[in-house]
């Protein structure tokens, strides 16, 4: 993480912020992984504060991770700093199930609980399907923000959306995407 290099001052500044406002919770959110390293640094500060860390990207299996030219020294250290996160925070979230999955998977089983998913765009509130009217007019859309890499297998909705689509009984489906997007794609 080039960012690294601000962990130990943001430490500093985020203890200096919790014993001045009597903060009781702290979230880190990443990427940069070094915002982890923050949140780790200040758990370890001020033990009494309750700790999210919250992963929008996996850190280690991110898509590109063995695209950054990592030493075999750097990768285990990564992989050190990744679990001893997963292991000290109090929380943490994931934006998806798999990720959520993935995280756990790298602790032992006593720190399952902790782990949940706080996916993007959720609705809190959904509406009931029965209030859904089928025939409305106009295309339902389906948007997709951020990278669409080859890892991340969009198949099954793409694949799901064309097979609903074919099917002609509910208004067309439109799928946007808005973002980086691989090649194979």
């Amino acid at each position: 993480d080039p960012r690294k290099t601000w962990v130990r001052k943001a430490i500093k500044k985020g203890c200096a912020l919790v014993d001045e406002h009597g903060l009781q919770t702290v979230i880190t959110t990443s990427p940069p992984q070094s915002v982890q390293l923050i949140g780790r640094g200040i758990k370890r500060a001020r033990s009494a504060v309750h700790w999210m860390a919250d992963f929008r990207d996996p850190w280690t299996d991110i898509f590109y991770y063995d695209r950054l030219g990592h030493s075999a020294l750097s990768r285990s250290i990564d992989a050190a700093l990744e679990r001893k996160v997963l292991q000290r925070a109090d929380q943490v979230l994931a934006v998806s199930w798999g990720l959520r999955d993935l995280l756990a998977a790298k602790v032992a089983p006593v720190h399952h609980d902790k782990f949940h998913v706080l996916t993007n765009g959720m609705d809190f509130e959904p509406v009931e399907l029965s209030e859904v009217s089928h025939r409305e007019q106009g295309a339902f859309r389906v948007v997709y923000t951020g990278t669409l890499a080859p890892s991340y297998a969009p198949e099954a909705v793409l694949d799901a959306i064309a097979e609903l689509n074919a099917a002609g009984e509910r208004r067309p489906i439109e799928f946007d995407y808005y973002g980086g997007i691989s090649p194979s794609y």
